[in-house]
């Protein structure tokens, strides 16, 4: 039997005057052939215009037919359908029909549409798969993008198409939990310009992952959303490195620095540092800094920085808290710099020694979402503010956090939360602060239902954390969904027993 398909869904929604582009696929039987002149129509629409030559292939030995069309709404159009169908040669019975549901330029949300970068967006991947091969999600370094598609009133826009383009190629891949899906190609590749069309599901979501190309080797990647009346950046610079480099570049300073020691101040009065990038060959406004903390094998993204103004040079302008060193004592810090062609350059390392630890608090922002409530996981006790963390309380699973989900919680099916726990303490006799950062957890139809999203924090973070001489540990935890952070849960935390 013939069909004839398409990569959107009938009911998709679509932004005035912003182009869609559809795949229609005709596969035949039998009966009906494809031969070369086989061709893929449309109805004329009012107030709806078609580029005037669609990219058609017809593959004769496997009987199919593909075209890519571009149909854009013009203002004032309404909602419309569209009805695809086979010439009558090949199959004159074959169709397909597609509704449209169109908003105006101002009934989305100009919040929403930002490819959101979950976790580090410096990708170090020495072993990338071939440009002709499947890549891992498990194996590849990659990106994990989210985007979100919201009216104006915050509700989501059911298939949106997005338009995404990147400055250099990469691999781009739907990311289905389990697995990737087929590879979405760039519609438009020109020099410092690829479109990709993304559809989003039912709920104006979708989630991608993004590997890098392996023939371009170390690069960095302007990522951006571009619709007729609004561009959103990517929420971080995205870095590619794919091929070991030598240093060529001078090693960074640090402020603060005494000799080699790095000593943070008593108290809670300063949780960072100040990091001095010195002027270098070919430095150019607009080139990308990117910072990593290496301790022995382990790296740690820190922060990334763009040069705005020449005077930035050999002066402190890179704040890096203290978190983000992986421990206590020897470390190297070094950057990647990136210029406007993408071309990628590495500095030498410079050794400091941290003496000893900060303790971490979450910044303080605006906080709109509910605070974690707190359980533990054997008993499902609940730990309310202040609630005290003892080592009794961690046994057999730790902890768990209780989120609250759904459309009144602001938070619904396919969001995405991110937990942080900060825990600071005294660690085998030495003082420790800490931040973790567990893996997103995207949030189920049926968490929404039961009205809360459940996850594990497990025992790990609060392992063998003793009180200070004057007090308790600390332990904050918080969480984010897009771009709202919650209000903060705060416990105590000493699950060392006595003389251990």
């Amino acid at each position: 039997m013939s069909t004839i398909t398409a990569d959107i869904v009938s009911g998709i929604t679509v932004l005035e005057e912003c182009p869609v582009v559809i795949t229609v696929i005709y596969s035949g039987d039998e009966s009906h052939k494809v031969t070369e002149t086989t061709d893929i129509v449309y109805s004329d629409q009012q107030d709806v215009s078609f580029d005037e030559t669609p990219c058609i292939s017809r593959d004769v030995k496997n009987n199919t037919c593909t075209a890519k069309f571009v149909v854009t709404a013009n203002s004032g159009a309404g909602d419309f359908t569209i009805i695809f169908s086979m010439d009558n040669t090949t199959d004159p019975d074959a169709k397909l029909e597609i509704a449209f549901h169109l908003i105006d330029k101002n009934g989305f949300s100009h919040a929403a549409f930002e490819p959101i970068i979950i976790g580090d967006s410096l990708i170090k991947d020495l072993s990338p798969a071939e440009d002709d091969e499947q890549p891992s999600k498990f194996f590849n370094g990659s990106l994990l993008v989210n985007m979100y598609a919201q009216s104006k009133t915050n509700d989501p826009l059911p298939y949106f198409q997005i338009p995404l383009v990147t400055d250099k190629p990469v691999r781009i891949f739907e990311d289905d939990r389990d697995q990737l899906t087929t590879e979405i190609l760039p519609f438009i590749i020109e020099n410092g310009n690829y479109q990709y069309y993304i559809n989003t599901n039912s709920r104006g979501y979708v989630a991608l992952r993004v590997f890098p190309k392996k023939f371009k080797g170390n690069y960095s990647v302007h990522m951006f959303t571009k619709l007729p009346y609004l561009l959103r950046n990517a929420s971080s610079s995205i870095l590619f490195i794919t091929e070991d480099i030598v240093p060529n570049l001078p090693a960074p300073n640090i402020e603060e620095l005494v000799g080699d020691k790095l000593t943070p101040q008593i108290g809670n009065s300063s949780t960072g540092f100040h990091v001095i990038i010195p002027s270098y060959a070919g430095a150019n406004l607009q080139d990308q800094i990117f910072l990593v903390i290496r301790e022995d094998s382990e790296e740690t993204q820190s922060q990334s920085a763009v040069i705005s103004n020449m005077n930035q040079f050999d002066m402190p302008f890179i704040s890096v808290p203290y978190a983000s060193i992986p421990n206590i004592g020897d470390n190297e810090l070094y950057y990647y710099a990136a210029d406007t062609m993408g071309n990628v350059t590495i500095s030498s390392a410079l050794y400091f020694y941290l003496t000893r630890s900060v303790p971490n608090q979450p910044p303080e922002i605006r906080r709109t979402l509910a605070a974690p409530r707190i359980f533990t996981h054997k008993g499902q006790i609940e730990l309310g503010q202040r609630g005290k963390i003892n080592l009794v309380k961690i046994l057999d699973g730790g902890l768990d956090a209780h989120i609250a989900v759904g459309k009144k919680n602001g938070i619904d099916v396919d969001s995405v939360i991110n937990v942080r726990l900060y825990v600071s303490g005294v660690v085998n006799d030495i003082p420790s602060s800490k931040i973790y950062s567990l893996e997103p957890h995207t949030v189920t139809a049926d968490e929404v239902a039961a009205g809360e999203a459940i996850i594990l924090l497990g025992q790990a973070p609060f392992t063998g954390v003793d009180s200070y001489d004057d007090g308790p540990g600390l332990v904050y935890i918080t969480y984010s969904v897009r771009i709202k952070n919650s209000k903060i849960w705060f416990g105590l935390i000493d699950t060392v027993p006595p003389g251990g």
